[in-house]
């Protein structure tokens, strides 16, 4: 369940075979043969065969499977070259791999099977952009990598879209519609920018369309465009929406915004646009956080903080490796036991305390329990 490969439908009469890809074998199986059982399935020599020898005579096997889904297509290609020979001893009809989009249906048989079944010609869009047209959803679903259910909900209008596709049936089918669907959505086109280069990358319609091209989340994306839970940019980008796009919006998101990480495991925890906003999240002095910003201090209260125009992964492991080697102790109020604050050296710590450096010394060291209100906890 939940695993992507390759797979083959063998004929277990002759050992004919199908070669297939997936990234849910389990899911990709039962629409095979939902289709095969309901005499609609898209590969007409695999659906005469199994009308012809039962169902009984054919059996799904998983040839090999793939860890990264990108690496799909090229891997069904490499077994497409070994077996495909036009139909003598392999069922697939293309030798290439991937459904070519809008397949047509040549055999007059299977479409009015697919008719007698219920199915209904949907035309398929990307915005405004025609894509294809199809009456089959399992082979839609398949091909643009959609469930089912969402291309079933869209085109009975529980749902405006799906993936940033809309779905129309073919005689509901006018110029009109598809513009109120379209202004439904309310989409709104965005800038995307290398966050260190400044440089920009694209403009995007949709935000199913950069996550394939940046290997960012659809929820990063959303997050970063309407600035919530402090995302700014996710990896290497930053993204606004065109109609609020200015220089000195960008050159306030990338002057700055800074990153946080957990000194500990360099876990990325968010970006935030002012000192104020990351100390009011995190707790942690604002003064602090300004320190580190300058390079004043490694990391503060288990944090590390990066400009965003100065993130790399050798900055952060830098810092992470001085600030892991560093000095560091805690301080409690001696009568509340109520936590001050954590250190990495004893002058900055006297200088905020006002305490004198060499009683701060011989607390740490032990030669001294307590100096005025304060008690002191080495923690490496």
């Amino acid at each position: 369940m939940n695993k992507s490969g390759i797979y083959k439908i063998v004929n277990l009469v002759n050992d004919k075979i199908y070669i297939g890809s997936s990234i849910n074998l389990k899911n990709r199986e039962k629409d095979h043969f939902k289709d095969l059982k309901g005499n609609y399935h898209s590969n007409r020599y695999l659906q005469y065969a199994f009308n012809k020898y039962g169902e009984n005579n054919f059996k799904f096997e998983v040839i090999e499977y793939i860890k990264y889904k990108n690496e799909l297509i090229e891997k069904e290609q490499y077994y497409l070259d070994i077996y495909y020979d036009n139909q003598q001893n392999c069922y697939n009809i293309c030798p290439t791999a991937g459904s070519p989009l809008g397949r047509k249906y040549p055999d007059e048989i299977i479409l009015n099977n697919i008719v007698k079944q219920g199915g209904k010609p949907f035309y398929v869009f990307k915005g405004k952009e025609f894509i294809g047209e199809w009456i089959n959803q399992s082979e839609c679903s398949r091909t643009l990598n959609i469930d089912r259910s969402y291309i079933t909900w869209c085109l009975s209008n529980r749902r405006k879209k799906s993936n940033g596709y809309i779905f129309i049936y073919k005689d509901e089918y006018s110029e009109e519609k598809l513009n109120e669907m379209y202004d439904k959505l309310g989409l709104k086109p965005f800038l995307v920018f290398n966050k260190y280069t400044k440089e920009l990358i694209k403009e995007y319609d949709f935000p199913h369309e950069c996550i394939k091209d940046l290997k960012v989340s659809i929820y990063e994306v959303n997050k970063c465009l309407k600035k919530e839970k402090n995302y700014i940019s996710a990896k290497d980008f930053i993204f606004i929406y065109k109609d609020e796009y200015t220089d000195e919006k960008f050159e306030e998101l990338y002057n700055k915004s800074f990153c946080v990480y957990k000194k500990n495991n360099g876990e990325f925890v968010g970006e935030f646009k002012n000192t104020r906003d990351c100390e009011s999240n995190l707790n942690v002095d604002s003064r602090k956080i300004n320190a580190c910003l300058r390079n004043a201090k490694y990391s503060a209260d288990g944090f590390i903080f990066i400009f965003v125009k100065d993130c790399s992964e050798d900055k952060l492991n830098d810092l992470r490796n001085k600030s892991l080697c560093s000095f560091q102790f805690e301080v409690y109020n001696k009568n509340t036991n109520e936590f001050v604050g954590s250190y990495e050296n004893q002058n900055e710590c006297a200088r905020e305390l006002g305490l004198n450096n060499t009683c701060v010394n011989n607390c740490l060291t032990g030669n001294q329990k307590y100096t005025k209100n304060y008690i002191f906890k080495k923690i490496s």
